[in-house]
């Protein structure tokens, strides 16, 4: 039994090690729900974030909520119990960095109070559209048509964080930047117009430059922008989302059209983009999400989509605006009107290779043509109908070993030899518990 057990784990750590950071498909058994029943203060979940210390914070339409795995303790501005807490970001082990009504705070989580950020030399309160919190403790943001560098000075008089503000770039009044993103090598940050036009800014220059012009008219807007892959990406509430390559300059657009079949969005209300893992992306939408995929010859599979139906066990809300992935594999996606929706994509690795009985897998392999290979006390050795792929799903086939007096009763463990190469075979050796 305790053999059993150690193989287990080697199996668990085998398959996280094989397969790609994200789900192939995400379906409603998939996700649990937090809301106010669990101690939410609000339903509606406007930004998601997580900081130095594992903690989960939610910014919601009533106040400032922080999850523990177990409980959620809320904290609220004094003096006003529901302001809406539309961005939350980690800023340090100390701080995190809100926006409410588009005035900076910072919240200190020591003290537990909220600082309302104001320029030092105007005395006049930070306000920002987007913002965006750099590695090194520094902020940027846009406001209207300027692009702001501000430094926070430690120096907090009457309950007030007062910082430095400057001013480096202004674009032009009557196209003004709305929402900006850091650059995915981390030294340029790119700033999206209204109407979806993209700069790229290099701090220590004093010019912007113009990546791709903007496809929007003044009924849509830019919600949000992120780059990865090489590629701009710039949801739109009203007109789906944009994918400028950079590699190449061509402009992709996806958008949901009723009649038509086949791979399309979700909803052409697109509130975030979030990456994933190994090239994958999920778009948040009002009629809940859409899994994107690139491919090595850069073009994008929207593989899935999914607005969930209600099936009598949990309530789902598909009004998806704002959502966070952990590099751990843990998924968290706010609504509006149905609190949080968190998934752990690593139980779906194991999903994979799960068979419908128990065939208890003992070893699991693959070999350097990309098949898989796994050891079972019922099915005998099975391998993988096709080499793996980051798209699709395994499945397995019985695999005759050749080896007299082998009988699928037994159970094995898989072990590729040192000649593998050469002869092109597996060495299959038994194992008895």
């Amino acid at each position: 039994m305790k053999n059993k057990f150690c193989l287990l784990i080697v199996f668990f750590l085998c398959i996280s090690s094989l397969l790609p950071a994200g789900a192939q498909t995400l379906s409603e058994k998939d996700f649990q729900v937090l809301n106010m029943n669990d101690g939410l203060s609000d339903n509606d979940i406007h930004s998601v974030a997580k900081d130095t210390e594992g903690f989960m914070w939610f910014g919601t339409g009533s106040g400032l909520n922080r999850y523990d795995g177990l409980t959620f303790k809320v904290f609220r501005m004094p003096g006003i119990s529901y302001r809406r807490i539309d961005r939350v970001v980690s800023l340090d082990t100390d701080y995190l960095l809100l926006r409410s009504e588009q005035n900076l705070f910072l919240f200190d989580k020591k003290y537990e109070r909220f600082l309302p950020v104001c320029d030092s030399v105007s005395k006049q309160p930070v306000m920002f559209a987007d913002f965006v919190a750099d590695s090194d403790g520094s902020c940027w943001g846009v406001s209207s048509g300027e692009l702001s560098e501000v430094t926070f000075l430690s120096s907090y008089v009457q309950d007030t964080a007062f910082v430095s503000v400057r001013h480096v770039v202004n674009n032009l009044q009557s196209d003004p930047f709305v929402v900006l993103c850091m650059a995915e090598d981390g030294k340029a940050l790119y700033c999206a117009s209204r109407n979806g036009t993209v700069y790229r800014f290099t701090p220590g220059q004093k010019q912007l430059k113009k990546v791709c012009d903007g496809q929007l008219s003044s009924s849509k807007w830019v919600s949000s922008v992120l780059n990865g892959d090489s590629f701009i990406w710039i949801p739109t509430v009203g007109d789906g989302l944009y994918g400028y390559d950079l590699t190449n300059g061509k402009l992709h657009h996806w958008q949901y059209i009723s009649e038509r079949m086949g791979e399309q969005l979700s909803h052409n209300d697109v509130f975030r983009l979030l990456p994933i893992g190994n090239s994958r992306y999920l778009a948040v939408t009002w009629n809940g999400y859409t899994l994107l995929s690139l491919t090595p010859e850069r073009e994008i599979k929207l593989r899935d989509f999914q607005s969930f139906l209600h099936n009598g066990k949990q309530y789902f809300e598909t009004r998806m605006i704002s959502g966070y992935y952990d590099e751990e594999g843990l998924l968290w996606i706010g609504t509006e009107g149905g609190g949080v929706l968190f998934s752990d994509l690593r139980q779906l690795f194991y999903h994979q290779y799960a068979q419908t009985r128990s065939n208890e897998i003992c070893g699991i392999q693959m070999d350097e043509e990309g098949y898989v290979w796994l050891a079972t006390f019922h099915k005998g050795v099975l391998r993988s109908t096709q080499p793996f792929d980051v798209s699709h799903t395994l499945s397995f086939e019985s695999f005759d070993t050749g080896i007299p007096g082998l009988v699928r009763s037994e159970t094995f463990l898989l072990h590729f030899g040192d000649g593998y190469r050469k002869r092109n075979r597996c060495r299959i050796a038994a194992a008895y518990f």
